[in-house]
């Protein structure tokens, strides 16, 4: 699965925020890689820039 800059930097960010943890980009990659199939498995199939946008849109709303 290919993640671009942004999207992995998007994904350490909410991590950093709901964990408190600075993750490295190999690290935000496989775990962004392992929520994201877990997410197609239940909700289908998103596209990676729209799963971490969604994200994003409702963290800020919040």
């Amino acid at each position: 699965m290919q993640f671009t800059q942004r999207s992995i930097q998007n994904f350490q960010r909410l991590y950093l925020q709901k964990f408190g943890e600075q993750l490295s980009d190999e690290e935000a990659k496989r775990k962004a890689e392992y929520l994201l199939g877990f997410y197609r498995i239940v909700f289908g199939l998103p596209s990676v820039e729209e799963f971490f946008d969604n994200k994003i849109n409702e963290k800020e709303t919040e």
